[in-house]
């Protein structure tokens, strides 16, 4: 045989009114309490539903920030890459240089010459510039120490002597090796001019030891000098 206990439970507020008649049962306040634990229940979910989702999102942005720290080291080895690349395969456009300095010179007549002798080299003995030490100033000649593509010019200034009864043409020569290459002409005379000049630019393509040099081809013939106007000059061009 069951035996059913029934127990009544007074609220607090009935004793104290002195009323004895119950309000609340036992079977309600279990009703509350499985109420309140359902709501706990639920908010629990609901809590847990929200760690859940805060690890995912905080998986995602661990997950984006290694991305971005992947792609930032690759970036950065892609930079170093090119870096290297650049510094290997850099184009030199400084001009080039030759191992030793271009040949050049520029040398003047100094004095006068008074009186030529036919075929004798014009000594040009001011030597202003002479790279490379190729122009002997004692000589007058020009050599190649090594071979290629020149350029010369010459300037002569000749002068009418007074012992001459007329105007007279005076001519030089530009010569390779001893041999004519080009000529130059002077023509002065008491009437009309005193001083005359005659001046050539030329190229000339030379060989290891040629040389280079200019003389009258004429005798008794006036080289005006002392007032730097007779010139020889001459440099590599490649």
């Amino acid at each position: 045989m069951t035996v059913r206990i029934c127990v009544t439970i007074l609220c607090l507020s009935c004793v104290s009114s002195g009323i004895l008649e119950p309000r609340c049962t036992r079977f309600e306040y279990d009703e509350q309490l499985l109420e309140k634990a359902i709501r706990m229940e639920i908010r629990l979910v609901e809590l847990a539903k929200t760690v859940e989702n805060l690890q995912i999102e905080n998986k995602n942005l661990k997950e984006s920030v290694d991305n971005n720290s992947a792609s930032s080291l690759a970036l950065q080895d892609g930079l170093e890459r090119l870096r290297t690349v650049f510094n290997t395969n850099t184009v030199d456009i400084s001009p080039v240089k030759h191992k030793d300095p271009r040949p050049a010179f520029l040398a003047i007549l100094s004095n006068d010459i008074r009186a030529t002798t036919a075929g004798h080299t014009i000594v040009f003995d001011d030597v202003v510039t002479n790279i490379g030490s190729a122009y002997n100033g004692k000589t007058g000649t020009f050599t190649a120490p090594i071979e290629g593509l020149y350029l010369f010019s010459v300037k002569i200034t000749g002068f009418y002597k007074s012992t001459a009864s007329s105007g007279t043409t005076d001519q030089y020569q530009l010569k390779l090796n001893n041999n004519l290459y080009l000529r130059l002409y002077t023509n002065v005379n008491s009437g009309t001019h005193s001083f005359d000049s005659s001046s050539v630019v030329t190229v000339l393509e030379l060989g290891k030891g040629d040389r280079v040099n200019v003389d009258c081809q004429q005798s008794d013939k006036y080289v005006e000098g002392s007032s730097r106007n007779t010139f020889f000059s001459g440099f590599l061009i490649e």
